[in-house]
């Protein structure tokens, strides 16, 4: 992936070229190889700023709510509480230049919180010359796109639909139905044409559609008032791994509970579809598969169904209600080995 000449390199980005210099992303000259390739940039550069903005808090002392969080605007943030971070900031984007910043990827315990502030700027600056979040958005679209056999909701619909499954739920009758689908690509997935659901309710952080997509994110959806702002089923594919920490994925799954409709005998499905890539469960130091299962009986739900392909693991969870009391499950090495990554889910 490197070569010598990149070996050199101190940063994230070019200490001779400017950003005009620069030849941006642009999402319509993406390739399939390349979609995957910025994919897995974009999720090196999120853990790097969550560890960078972890860093910067300590640094200020800033514990609980007074905490920077990295689900936010970073430079806004900074911009109200720390005007001359802000302002650091701004000189590092304004330079384009890495010569007197610390490298984001050798940032360490103990660096001062301006130095901190600059490399997340490095990575902002790398994240704009990718074409920010609607390339990458664009990227994982190619991903999913159902002529590539993409789709991950073709599994869910196969499921529901399947006569010797446990749902077989069918078109025809199913008008009362409500899906909510997190981090919606595409309006004309295989959940959305399926005619099982009567209503879907899509939403994602950068909305390529916003007329079908509604732009939220679900961590700021406000909580249901009533059964009539919950669903039978919620989607989650491919999302969870876009969140920076163990805590944020547990604390997601948490939230998602409030949004099921309770089972019952009026209504037939109250479920939750999950999707990861496969390496989150096949070859993580601190996750698998049974964490996964034993993670989501916490929360109160049954395994339904579950599929492992090259690339993605699926489940289908039935929701049985809430629970009295939710039991921590922390994070522990469950394999060993230097190619194993460090995705995990914990809950709190």
């Amino acid at each position: 992936m490197r070569g010598k000449q990149k070996s050199k390199r101190s940063g994230l980005v070019s200490k001779t070229r400017t950003p005009a210099q620069r030849q941006k992303v642009t999402p319509k000259s993406l390739k399939p190889p390349q979609a995957r390739k910025l994919i897995r940039r974009f999720h090196v550069l999120r853990k790097k700023t969550h560890a960078l903005v972890a860093e910067l808090n300590q640094e200020l002392g800033l514990k609980g709510d007074t905490t920077i969080s990295d689900d936010k605007n970073i430079s806004q943030q900074l911009k109200e509480r720390f005007p001359h971070l802000y302002a650091m900031y701004n000189e590092e984007i304004r330079r384009n230049s890495t010569q007197q910043s610390v490298p984001a990827e050798n940032a360490k315990k103990g660096i001062e919180a301006e130095q901190i502030v600059r490399s997340l700027a490095m990575i902002d600056i790398e994240i704009e010359q990718k074409g920010g979040l609607e390339t990458y958005q664009v990227a994982s679209m190619l991903g999913q796109d159902g002529k590539r056999g993409g789709d991950s909701s073709k599994k869910l619909v196969e499921w529901l639909t399947d006569p010797k499954g446990t749902h077989k739920l069918t078109p025809k009758g199913s008008s009362s139905l409500r899906a909510l689908e997190i981090g919606c690509l595409s309006a004309q997935n295989c959940i959305s044409t399926s005619g099982l659901f009567g209503e879907i309710v899509r939403i994602d952080l950068n909305s390529q559609n916003e007329a079908l997509i509604e732009q939220q994110d679900f961590m700021e959806r406000p909580l249901p008032k009533s059964d009539d702002d919950r669903f039978n089923l919620v989607s989650c594919s491919l999302v969870l791994n876009f969140l920076s920490s163990a805590v944020q994925r547990g604390e997601m799954l948490k939230r998602i509970t409030k949004f099921l409709l309770p089972s019952s005998e009026t209504n037939r499905l109250s479920a939750l579809f999950l999707v990861l890539p496969r390496p989150c469960v096949a070859n993580s130091r601190y996750f698998d598969g049974k964490q996964t299962i034993k993670i989501l009986r916490a929360l109160g739900f049954t395994l339904a169904a579950q599929h492992e392909s090259r690339k993605l693991a699926y489940w289908l969870f039935d929701w049985r209600g809430p629970v009295d009391k939710i039991d921590p499950i922390p994070k522990r090495e469950i394999a060993t080995g230097p190619s194993r990554n460090n995705f995990c889910i914990v809950l709190q």
